[in-house]
């Protein structure tokens, strides 16, 4: 970690996502305040996501963007002081998975540190030597089945302890450390989980909500984490994203034009002839859609039925087309109390302790990544 005492001293934060980047120089001010100076984007071309060149046409844009973000910083501050560059990755290049282990006594026993410490050994064996190892997000323990904060001293016949553990390919993560120090070479690089940049954003703006389908939709495909009594329960990756959706809809569109018709429907509330063209082409492209997001949830909720409340991450444009589907489309069957999902979307106007400093504003996933890093630092 860089300490409070790096307060105010700019840092890089990239965010790496199936078929975009982002690179920002981002001034932390505290655990609650931050200020974005600088962004650039880079999305990949369609037939380049299609090839076998994808890590590397990724890997080209994520330099440039890098470069020219901090070249813009430079001109305007006359520095180029980035002491550490954070890269928070997604899915599918890197993935999550919940692990847990349990420990159970014949009667009622005094919980030592050494129990605690013992069981989440046990929990995490071997995964620190894993070469695709990223990182873990330690969960809160369970005494007696029962979320416990303070767990030490307390007495228990039953001790769970989980946690939020993150994988990435060797040669991903060589090519994300290898491009940010070309980029900066007097910068320590670091990286983190998507899923646990997911799972803080759950905990940070929704604190009284304890159970949900956390879903995060991407280019490529949606990150789904269960979260029952605020604790992740289980990960799933569901390839369906936004390009395959839009492409659906609008197959001889460029996805930044189809991009732009979606959000220019929402705006105008179907009031003309080109939104109701808009609106009608993505129900023609629901039904593939419902078919592969069901499968998915067939297959999170095959031990468990599901929470009834969904919490939606995707990008502003098409957030409220996304809300409607999940709201319209009955998946109740995969329901804890076979009723439709009750649908819950965070936007990137509730980051309000982050200053875009009239950069692009409403970009969630900059958002979540810069969120990720501030509590990371200050907490």
């Amino acid at each position: 970690m860089l300490g409070k005492h790096l307060s105010g001293d700019a840092i890089g934060v990239a965010n790496i996502e199936s078929s975009r980047v982002s690179f920002s120089i981002v001034k932390v001010h505290s655990e609650n305040s931050a200020s974005i100076s600088a962004t650039r984007y880079g999305e990949l071309p369609l037939e380049e996501r299609t090839s076998g060149q994808h890590l590397f046409a990724l890997r080209q844009r994520l330099l440039d963007i890098a470069k020219q973000t901090l070249s813009d910083y430079a001109k305007k501050t006359r520095t180029n002081s980035v002491k550490k560059i954070y890269a928070i990755v997604h899915a599918p290049w890197a993935q999550g998975a919940v692990v847990r282990t349990m420990v159970t006594f014949p009667q009622e026993t005094h919980i030592s540190a050494k129990i605690i410490s013992d069981c989440a050994a046990k929990a995490l064996s071997g995964a620190r030597e894993r070469p695709d190892y990223l990182g873990v997000q330690q969960l809160p323990i369970m005494l007696n089945g029962y979320r416990t904060a303070f767990p030490e001293g307390k007495y228990a016949h039953m001790v769970e302890v989980a946690a939020l553990m993150s994988t990435c390919e060797e040669n991903v993560r060589r090519e994300i450390t290898v491009t940010l120090r070309e980029a900066a070479p007097a910068a320590h690089s670091a990286l983190h989980s998507g899923a646990s940049a997911i799972m803080e954003t759950f905990e940070v703006m929704r604190p009284g909500l304890s159970d949900a389908v956390c879903m995060h939709v991407s280019g490529e495909g949606t990150e789904v984490i269960v979260v029952r009594d605020s604790i992740a329960e289980n990960y799933f990756y569901i390839p369906e994203g936004l390009r395959t959706m839009l492409s659906r809809a609008f197959p001889k569109m460029r996805p930044e034009d189809a991009r732009t018709a979606v959000r220019m429907m929402q705006q105008q509330e179907g009031g003309d002839t080109g939104s109701a063209q808009t609106q009608e082409a993505l129900l023609m492209a629901e039904p593939e859609m419902a078919h592969a997001y069901g499968e998915g949830l067939a297959k999170i909720s095959a031990h468990m039925r599901l929470p009834n409340t969904l919490l939606l991450l995707a990008d502003t444009d098409v957030a409220p087309w996304l809300q409607k589907f999940f709201q319209r489309i009955d998946f109740s069957q995969f329901t804890a109390t076979a009723q439709p999902f009750m649908v819950d979307v965070i936007s990137a106007s509730e980051f309000g302790s982050i200053d875009t400093s009239g950069e692009k504003n409403g970009d969630l996933d900059v958002a979540i990544a810069v969120s990720h890093i501030m509590h990371g630092e200050y907490r």
